[in-house]
């Protein structure tokens, strides 16, 4: 498999503190990753490192071979899609949201068409279109803002926590869709989460990041096999079981 991204000895501080600490990591072209890990661990500032939003004080980040930081930021950002947690919606109708991606990116295909296809394949229906963003629920912003990043035909989607807060059933049906996209889109997928339960069923590889540093990696039905304290100590105080 092609190496996607190559992290070597990272490292990154914030406020005199230590949050990454020579990290390394491949990140493969067609794989699901899930980066798992406690609140604090640095799951997030990792992710973030990866279309830019955060710099590397130390070590090096490729992207296809080349050094992340040589990129142009805005076509970085445009192959690697962030979708975060909380996402933004803008003043107006679903229509107006998913338009946003063309004035982002001019070669975005936003006619009416591919945005009802694009709804479609997250899950809403074109008369989605018409209503009001900011009045959709938490799940439907989520879905809306998804669906505007896929219009730019992204090589690669950042998940930071997307099923944070969700009983395990909602958890599981975003999470078969987000892998159904996968292979509709033929995406790179990096998910941080806390979940190992959830996202062993979903991801081809995990990565427990602890304390800044990745102390383990498995094949994703692996991991309840790994034999390190610190993860078994991690996966034993879990937050949810499925």
């Amino acid at each position: 498999m092609n190496k996607l991204f190559q992290l070597r000895d990272v490292g990154l501080s914030m406020d005199g503190q230590a949050i990454l600490k020579n990290l390394n990591l491949d990140i493969f072209a067609g794989e699901f990753l899930a980066i798992l890990g406690p609140s604090g661990s640095g799951k997030s500032t990792c992710l973030r490192l990866l279309n830019n939003l955060y710099s590397a004080r130390f070590g090096e980040i490729l992207y296809k071979d080349k050094d992340i930081t040589d990129y142009d930021i805005q076509s970085l950002r445009k192959e690697v899609a962030f979708l975060l947690q909380n996402p933004i919606m803008f003043k107006g109708s679903v229509e107006i949201n998913l338009l946003r991606a063309h004035e982002w990116f001019p070669d975005s295909d936003t006619q009416n068409e591919t945005l009802v296809k694009i709804l479609n394949d997250v899950g809403l229906d074109e008369h989605y279109l018409y209503k009001e963003a900011n009045r959709l629920s938490g799940g439907e912003k989520q879905r809306v803002a998804l669906a505007r990043l896929l219009l730019n035909r992204p090589t690669v989607l950042l998940l930071d926590e997307p099923t944070a807060n969700l009983d395990p059933a909602l958890a599981q049906r975003i999470l078969n869709r987000i892998k159904k996209l996968q292979e509709r889109y033929n995406l790179t997928v990096v998910m941080v989460s806390h979940d190992h339960e959830l996202v062993k069923n979903y991801a081809h590889r995990v990565a427990f990041l602890l304390e800044g540093n990745i102390v383990a990696m498995s094949q994703s039905a692996d991991v309840n096999d790994i034999q390190n304290e610190a993860v078994m100590a991690f996966i034993k105080e879990s937050r949810y079981e499925i």
